[in-house]
């Protein structure tokens, strides 16, 4: 089973490509929202991707904390995307390194 952890804008969309692009047999994707990440629910699958890693800058905030936790248990797996150019610099990236 895959997580993916997306805008709360974009749950729909992903649910519609998913059916567009993958064989009906294919495992669930659990699809959450960063907000729903930061309000306490958890993903229950293993395999994480993040899309919009951008909006993870701030080392303080709880989604970035909650993601940093997620990342850090042996039993997971999460990748990171983003398609935003950098905005200030490679330091926009350290809080999830």
């Amino acid at each position: 089973p895959v997580a993916a952890v997306v805008p709360a804008a974009l749950r729909g969309n992903i649910e519609k490509e998913r059916a567009k692009f993958l064989r009906p047999d294919a495992p669930p994707v659990e699809v959450l929202s960063h907000t729903a990440l930061a309000r306490g629910q958890r993903p229950q699958a293993n395999n994480i991707l993040v899309d919009e890693q951008q909006r993870l800058r701030s080392e303080t905030s709880k989604q970035t904390r909650v993601l940093l936790g997620l990342a850090a248990d042996p039993r997971k797996r999460v990748v990171m995307l983003s398609g935003t150019p950098v905005v200030n610099g490679p330091g926009d990236f350290a809080p999830i390194y």
